[in-house]
């Protein structure tokens, strides 16, 4: 197996492991306050008592699944976003990712970050139509807690399923942009490749400073 498949296959453990444990976290933070909420909902609020177990059940396991789901693909796209930059100190890394946000432009920038937490958005149009329904449902007389709760479901998950497909939409008809890495100088001077298209010095150390780049490669352009 060559250098680079062994590179490659280290970070894909690595990102996946990171992942992992962020959808776990995330799980059991919905867990604790599922727990909080289940615990004073038996013992102050009548609405929460009326509601049958099956409905309970259905709460808590959409809210720690949404919990998992959203905190893993935030851990990826923060893991993407690092390993692309991670050649650059954090004031560079800023200024990267400004000056990349300046020449997508205002609508360019917002179907990135769209297509980029894609989830989020999901989540939060489903969020925000359940409350805007159980608002409604509310209001209405002669209807039982669940039924309101039933209700309103019905209406978020029509609108997160119209959500969904204008976000499949809007990743069908643009154009997928690979991600490049960002390098320094300094970097692409430490990172050369010889023919076979191996780095000369291999990349296992953590992001440098400028000065400390700028060190490694005069030494190394010596030897």
């Amino acid at each position: 197996m060559s250098i680079n498949h062994t590179e490659e296959a280290g970070s894909a453990e690595e990102k996946n492991q990171l992942i992992l444990t962020a959808a776990v976290k995330g799980a059991g933070l919905a867990v604790v306050t599922a727990g909080l909420v289940a615990f004073t909902g038996a013992r102050y609020s009548h609405a929460y008592q009326t509601l049958t177990r099956p409905m309970k059940t259905f709460l808590l396991g959409t809210g720690v699944a949404a919990s998992s789901i959203l905190f893993a693909d935030h851990a990826r796209v923060h893991y993407e976003d690092r390993l692309l930059l991670r050649h650059l100190d954090q004031e560079a890394a800023d200024k990267a990712r400004a000056e990349i946000r300046a020449q997508r432009g205002v609508l360019a920038e917002l179907n990135y970050q769209i297509r980029e937490n894609r989830n989020m958005v999901v989540a939060v149009s489903w969020l925000s139509c359940m409350g805007g329904s159980l608002l409604y449902t509310f209001s209405k007389k002669g209807l039982t807690t669940t039924q309101r709760i039933v209700t309103a479901r019905m209406y978020a998950q029509g609108f997160t399923i119209l959500t969904m497909m204008a976000v499949a939409a809007l990743e069908l008809t643009e154009t997928p942009v690979p991600k490049k890495e960002i390098l320094t100088d300094e970097w692409k001077a430490i990172l050369a490749k010889d023919r076979q298209g191996n780095y000369i010095v291999k990349d296992n150390a953590p992001p440098l400073d400028a000065k400390a780049a700028h060190d490694v490669a005069a030494s190394s352009s010596s030897a």
